[in-house]
């Protein structure tokens, strides 16, 4: 039940490597990082070579990555809040409704782990280490050129934004569109075209757009409701980003605030919400925000967690009977 939908799809590239065919759905829009240790893992472990065990490599490689990533979460939130608040932030985090995703066949917690320890390297003033990490994250999901942005507001929040005070050390920024240029070369070499990674997210409805527009089909087109058609909810979801962004103005460091911003700017003109309650799942952010709230509201406490882990057991249990859920 943790090896589903496009689960298939990163165990195909992990196992079989990219493959395109135009105008069909193709594995090539998936980014390489996490099918790349799910490979590396499978082959220094010796593993057979069948389905079950490339899959249950997959779900190890990304309970490893969710504890790596809870680490780093709780060192992150520990510079600025008390411990209170750093649990809450984590307790938040692991009944969020898509929490599922974290121990699945998906990108979800490795993204989540690189993206916490890209700000907390970065708040130790370790600009190379933070650099590196961001240019994993833009080879793992396709979001992840999104920390760029706060990574350097966060960068010259140090410096007091003052230009004098750069160092040799922001030429390590170089390393995070390096990254994305060499996939792109890899794919243009490899399978053909410069703008494949575009192209194929329009199999699945996905392309840049106003955000108005997707906002202006769900008033008016959306369907009921229901098991098959969610877009409403996810459409909630993603208003749980500016939200979040609105209260944090002041709540938060500049460079988190950035990310929530630059996270719901970026879904919002997506194309479509139906992946919208898993991306939630990695903005670290949000449940700062939540757990913030939580210290001051007890009843927000209690209804967060009781309709939260709610709908983690109904999405669950739709996830693992091939149920879209995000």
């Amino acid at each position: 039940m943790l090896s589903r939908w496009d689960a298939g799809w990163y165990v195909e590239v992990a196992r079989d490597g990219y493959h395109y065919q135009p105008g069909m759905p193709s594995n090539a829009a998936f980014f390489p990082f996490y099918p790349l240790l799910i490979r590396a893992t499978h082959a220094l472990l010796f593993l057979p070579e069948n389905d079950y065990w490339w899959s249950l490599t997959g779900i190890v490689l990304s309970n490893v990555a969710l504890l790596v990533g809870l680490g780093y979460f709780r060192s992150l939130l520990a510079i600025d809040f008390d411990q209170e608040t750093v649990s809450r932030a984590i307790i938040y985090l692991l009944i969020f409704p898509t929490t599922f995703f974290l121990s699945s066949v998906y990108s979800e917690s490795l993204f989540l782990a690189l993206t916490v320890g890209v700000f907390y390297y970065a708040r130790r003033n370790h600009w190379l280490t933070a650099c590196i990490l961001t240019a994993l994250v833009t080879l793992t999901r396709s979001q992840g050129i999104i920390v760029l942005l706060p990574l350097l507001i966060e960068y010259l929040a140090q410096r007091n934004f003052r230009l004098q005070q750069v160092r040799w050390n922001a030429t390590a920024f170089a390393l995070i569109p390096a990254a994305l240029f060499v996939f792109v070369l890899f794919l243009k070499l490899n399978l053909g075209s410069w703008s494949i990674m575009f192209d194929l997210q329009n199999a699945w409805g996905r392309r840049l757009m106003w955000p108005w527009y997707p906002v202006a089909w769900l008033f008016r087109h959306a369907p009921v409701l229901s098991v098959e058609h969610h877009d409403k909810l996810d459409f909630c979801f993603l208003l749980l980003l500016p939200a979040a962004g609105i209260f944090g103005i002041r709540q938060l460091r500049l460079s988190y605030s950035f990310y929530i911003w630059t996270g719901a700017l970026f879904f919002s003109c997506w194309g479509m919400y139906g992946s919208i309650p898993r991306f939630d799942l990695v903005m670290f952010p949000l449940f700062l925000v939540l757990a913030l709230i939580g210290i001051h509201s007890r009843g927000f406490h209690l209804g967060y967690c009781i309709l939260s882990s709610m709908l983690a057991a109904l999405f669950m249990v739709m996830h693992s009977q091939w149920n879209w859920v995000a």
